[in-house]
């Protein structure tokens, strides 16, 4: 089994977390910047979600936050009135905001004969309305039978839902309506008069939180070959063992390199004023 840690989440759930190696980063970096966010989506769904029990929308967002700052960085640049031009934003305190968030909770519908409990999405990227209103069916309860959605796929998905009475989707906007009052407008960065720098706000019942995700993992491609290239041929191995490993822990093994290569200058320097 594959080195993985616990992260406690807004919803208070506890998952184990699989460590981001550097071919994970190499592939989210491509993704990026082909603009490909269904591609980017499914990369991080196979790469993060995939042995977790089925997580909110919000706390996947919160994971992938945790994953971009312990991999890449804590800091982001937006455009402000600076010497730079640029404003460093701490996505350590975004992190803070998401973990006070309340979690809306479920809503229990009766439609007829079936019952339908209604909450907040689990994916974090939509292809259509249509699925992201579908995605907040949690259960079907039809007779004696209840029919948990987190435990089916999306073919038995389509065909529960084709079998629901026709107002059920007015139910579902419904919910979805007041859903949006909740979560629709959540502030990530604050606005700053001082240095021209605008608010930005994400609606969690959309594509913004997957967009703004595959934004913060959008590293330069160049810079990240050519630290591979100069791990390989400074430390040793092969592009195949920088790859299984993750960035921080070659960016140790780096300053390893350069703390014995200061070293031994340092040494030599001494050595010649010794034999002056």
């Amino acid at each position: 089994m594959n080195f993985n840690f616990p992260l406690i989440l807004p919803s208070s759930k506890k998952i184990r977390v699989p460590e981001v190696r550097n071919r994970d980063i190499f592939d989210l970096i491509k993704y990026c910047m082909h603009d490909d966010i269904e591609g980017f989506n499914t990369c991080i769904n196979n790469l993060i979600f995939s042995k977790t029990d089925q997580l909110n929308i919000v706390d996947k967002f919160y994971t992938l936050l945790f994953l971009r700052i312990l991999y890449i960085g804590d800091q982001i640049s937006l455009p402000g009135n600076t010497i730079s031009g640029y404003v460093d934003i701490s996505l350590n305190e975004m992190l803070e905001k998401f973990e006070k968030i309340e979690i809306p909770q479920v809503e229990i519908v009766v439609i007829d004969d079936f019952t339908v409990e209604l909450g907040i999405p689990t994916k974090i990227y939509f292809s259509s309305i249509d699925e992201l209103y579908f995605d907040l069916i949690k259960s079907v309860k039809f007779g004696g039978d209840t029919i948990r959605f987190d435990n089916i796929d999306e073919t038995q998905k389509d065909l529960i839902i084709s079998a629901l009475p026709l107002k059920t989707t007015q139910r579902i906007i419904k919910f979805y309506t007041a859903l949006s009052k909740l979560i629709g407008e959540i502030v990530v960065v604050t606005r700053n008069n001082t240095f021209n720098l605008d608010q930005v706000n994400l609606n969690f019942l959309s594509n913004q939180p997957c967009m703004f995700i595959k934004q913060l993992f959008s590293q330069d491609l160049n810079s990240f070959l050519e630290f591979m290239y100069h791990f390989v041929n400074k430390i040793g191995g092969t592009f195949n063992d920088f790859l299984d490993l993750n960035i921080n822990d070659c960016k140790i093994m780096f300053n390893f390199y350069v703390d014995e290569v200061k070293k031994q200058n340092d040494e030599l320097k001494s050595d010649n004023k010794r034999f002056k």
